[in-house]
């Protein structure tokens, strides 16, 4: 009887951890991936054949347990939730191969990611299988990609490996509210949109990728046009062209409302390089502190190339020549309508432009507050009102120059007010993953003194997201506070807070 019970008891166990586990052996896959079967782990190449879908659930956790490769050659449908993502992620060092939408039937329906986080990826091999550590994407647009989060995918090996995190051809889908983290890869650390492709990127932020020649997060090439428009570039680096973004080969993508902020090249183009004959819009950007090491601080232009640039603030921009933009010859006519570039023309280093320079200024932006990169423009800032008359902001007024008009309407996030009479605000850990402490110095304004007794009983700590939305508010009656920060998306956030008359504002990086 003893023996008996001993071996229930051990097959009980053996139940216990087998439920909530799936072995994937190598081959097909189809069907449907619940949270009930996760982790599904990986063990050999697999791929969704033609005609076939797999639905990924909620909760689930794709996990290979070697260096392979998935190939969709079918559809796939990986829809998490805010609050519960679909994970792909390796159980090795070497990583895993990432996902390939390649040789995609005519006809074939939409696949979407959603809420998904890709980690781990390392592709490899010959073209295109060392593009796009997370995902690759040729010949097939009807693809979603939204809410995800790229987060430490590569394409180091082979002849032109790209896109550490993401590679598409011939690709006009959608990426949008995405996050993206420290990605690498030789040409496009976090992107590479390539080949007659016009996606829409859109409301993505871009933190830390790095490419080892162009295209700090994102390179555009060989007659692509995609729409660029209110994504954040923040510390993205490129060994040569384009700390943020490179464009390259006769492509003329409108760049638009985008935040560069703190990119490198160690060549030229601190956060932008326009080269090979193309011809973007770029219009309505912020685009300040970024620094290259040779040439065009903030944008770098040659080879023929002729963008247009609109309403864009170049500001404190650094580079040995041209700090905020060099030009590099005749051959290249950029227009210049209506922006803030710090020492007006002569910002421009290389060949003085031939094309139009009309109603730029030279005047201090008045953000709001740069140490906590917090560049909305304050109600004294000369960019508001000074745009292009043809473009209006959404209070309906003429356009502001940079990526965030000031709402005349009175919905601003923060008052303007004397940054000198500001309590500083810090947070530690940041970037952060859970709890933050958020803390603040008070001296030597101190806010019992300078708030008539009131003090810090009547503090009000609120937290925005990047397009202005409060999505957290906590009261605050001590020196610091602890904020779990769990339930946030990744990307950056405004902090700020108010205690009597004063307002600190920070930033907060949540991976």
């Amino acid at each position: 009887m003893k023996i008996f019970t001993t071996s229930f008891i051990v097959m009980l166990l053996s139940l216990a951890l087998a439920v909530g586990q799936t072995n994937i052996p190598g081959g097909d896959v189809y069907g449907n991936w619940t949270a009930g079967g996760s982790p599904y782990l990986v063990e050999g190449d697999i791929s969704v054949p033609a005609d076939c879908t797999l639905i990924i659930d909620p909760g689930v956790t794709v996990d290979f347990q070697g260096y392979f490769i998935f190939r969709i050659n079918g559809r796939i449908m990986a829809e998490g939730t805010e609050s519960d993502s679909v994970f792909f992620r390796a159980a090795n060092n070497n990583g895993y191969r990432g996902l390939k939408l390649l040789d995609i039937a005519a006809g074939t329906d939409s696949s979407i990611f959603t809420y998904c986080r890709f980690q781990d990826g390392n592709c490899s091999g010959t073209w295109p299988d060392n593009c796009g550590g997370g995902i690759g994407i040729l010949g097939f647009s009807k693809v979603r990609i939204e809410h995800c989060l790229f987060i430490d995918n590569q394409a180091w090996t082979g002849s032109q490996s790209a896109g550490g995190a993401l590679a598409y051809g011939d690709f006009n889908g959608i990426i949008r509210y995405n996050t993206f983290i420290d990605n690498r890869s030789t040409y496009g650390g976090a992107i590479i949109c390539w080949q007659n492709s016009n996606a829409l990127i859109s409301h993505n932020y871009f933190y830390d990728n790095y490419a080892t020649y162009e295209g700090g997060a994102i390179i555009i090439w060989a007659m692509s046009d995609p729409l660029v428009s209110h994504n954040i570039f923040v510390k993205n680096r490129a060994n040569q062209f384009g700390g943020a973004i490179s464009l390259f080969d006769n492509s003329s993508p409108e760049i638009r409302y985008n935040l560069f902020y703190d990119n490198l090249a160690l060549k030229d183009g601190g956060a932008i390089e326009v080269n090979g004959t193309c011809n973007p819009e770029i219009i309505n950007n912020t685009i300040v502190f970024n620094h290259a090491n040779e040439h065009g601080g903030g944008v770098d232009i040659y080879d023929e190339s002729c963008p247009l640039l609109i309403n864009n603030v170049l500001w404190g921009n650094q580079a040995p020549e041209g700090s905020q933009v060099y030009n590099w010859d005749e051959t290249c006519i950029p227009d210049f309508f209506n922006n803030d570039l710090q020492y007006g023309k002569d910002s421009i280093g290389g060949f003085m432009p031939e094309g139009e320079w009309k109603a730029n200024i030279d005047a201090y932006p008045e953000f709001e507050d740069t140490t906590a990169a917090n560049f909305f423009l304050t109600m004294i800032s000369p960019c508001i009102d000074a745009g292009v008359d043809s473009i209006l902001d959404p209070d309906g007024t003429i356009s502001d120059i940079g990526a965030y008009y000031f709402d005349q309407t009175g919905i601003g996030i923060v008052e303007a007010m004397d940054p000198a009479d500001c309590p500083e605000l810090y947070c530690r850990p940041n970037p952060a993953t859970e709890e933050v402490v958020i803390g603040y110095r008070v001296y030597p304004f101190g806010f019992a003194q300078g708030d008539n007794g009131a003090g810090c009983r009547d503090g009000r700590l609120s937290v925005f997201d990047m397009t202005g939305n409060k999505v957290d508010e906590l009261p605050v009656n001590r020196e610091s506070v602890r904020y779990n920060a769990t339930h946030l998306p990744p990307g950056m956030y405004l902090l700020r807070l108010q205690t009597g008359s004063r307002i600190a504002t920070g930033k907060l990086v949540k991976r």
